[in-house]
C-alpha cells in the first residue's frame, strides 16, 4: 500500500505542534501562536500542514511580507520521520498554486547556508538567488532566493 500525501490550509495554530517537532526551529523552546499572529498581522497570511498517511508531517507559513507583489515563504519544515517521502515538494507546489490564485507575481524565501537539502530543492526547482546576508559563520549566513511565477 503506497502511502498518501494530504496538503490542507489549516490555521496557524495548528501549524505549531508540526513546528515544534521540526529541529531546525529551535524545539528547545516552544513557538507560540501569539508571536506568529502578531508577526503577520494584516499580511495575507496562510499555512499549510502537509499529512502522510493522515499523520500531520509538515507545514509551510507564507505572508505577504515585502508588499511588492511576491508573497513570501516564512517557515518550511518536516518533521525528521516523515523526511525524504515528497510531503515538502507536495506543500511547496500548494504554496506556489495559491500564491499563483492569490495573483501574486513571485514568491520568495530566505534560506541558510548549512540547509543543503533546501538549496537544492531550490535551485532545482527554478528558484534563483538574489541576495545574501552574511553572518557570524558562512554556514550560517541566508539567502534570498526567489522564483517567478
Amino acid at each position: 500500500m503506497s502511502e498518501q500525501i494530504r496538503i490542507a490550509q489549516v490555521s496557524i495554530e495548528d501549524t505549531l505542534d508540526v513546528v515544534n517537532q521540526v529541529p531546525e526551529f529551535d524545539i528547545s523552546k516552544p513557538h507560540l501562536s501569539d508571536d506568529y499572529q502578531a508577526r503577520m498581522e494584516n499580511k495575507d497570511p496562510v499555512a499549510f500542514v502537509g499529512y502522510l498517511d493522515e499523520k500531520p508531517a509538515g507545514f509551510i507559513i507564507a505572508y505577504d511580507k515585502y508588499g511588492d507583489g511576491s508573497w513570501y515563504c516564512w517557515r518550511a519544515g518536516v518533521i525528521p520521520n516523515f523526511r525524504r517521502k515528497g510531503i515538502h515538494s507536495a506543500l511547496m507546489s500548494e504554496f506556489e498554486k495559491t500564491a499563483k490564485q492569490k495573483e501574486y507575481r513571485m514568491v520568495k524565501i530566505v534560506t541558510r547556508n548549512n540547509r543543503r537539502e533546501m538549496l537544492s530543492y531550490l535551485v532545482n526547482n527554478d528558484w534563483c538567488f538574489i541576495e545574501m546576508f552574511p553572518r557570524e559563520t558562512i554556514e550560517d549566513s541566508r539567502m534570498l532566493l526567489v522564483k517567478q511565477l
